[in-house]
């Protein structure tokens, strides 16, 4: 008959850390994995982003700061065309008004986006996790 040892005081340093998970420690994960999610975003918003000029594709930017619950990362674009580019728009013309449709870049990287959060998401905590 064979028997299993188990050494219980390594899994109670591990409870006591993951417990400790708050404050600064979890402020920095959540920072960590919105930052990264925000610059995976905005790497995939601005490949879709058509050009003429390069005023739009230009005008990508990121903006960090902290909430009530963690952390956010907002990607955004103020130049002033941007949602008719996004969601597209009438062209008046002297042969009658035509649609343009919209390019969907920002919503198209979204969808792209929340497909890889997760795995951003625990390959961030599995790093914190490996830290203890």
């Amino acid at each position: 008959m064979s028997s299993i040892k188990v050494e219980m005081q390594g899994l109670l340093d591990f409870q006591k850390q993951i417990q400790k998970l708050s404050g600064r420690s979890k402020e920095r994960l959540c920072k960590n994995i919105a930052t990264e999610t925000a610059k995976v975003l905005f790497d995939k918003v601005k490949q879709k982003t058509p050009v003429k000029t390069g005023r739009l594709k230009r005008n990508w930017k990121i903006k960090g700061e902290r909430t009530s619950n963690g952390y956010m990362s907002v990607v955004y674009n103020q130049t002033y065309y941007a949602p008719f580019v996004e969601y597209g728009h009438i062209v008046h013309t002297k042969k009658g008004d035509k649609w343009v449709e919209g390019r969907y870049m920002l919503t198209k990287a979204q969808k792209e986006t929340l497909d890889l959060y997760t795995k951003i998401a625990t390959k961030h905590v599995n790093n914190y996790l490996r830290g203890i």
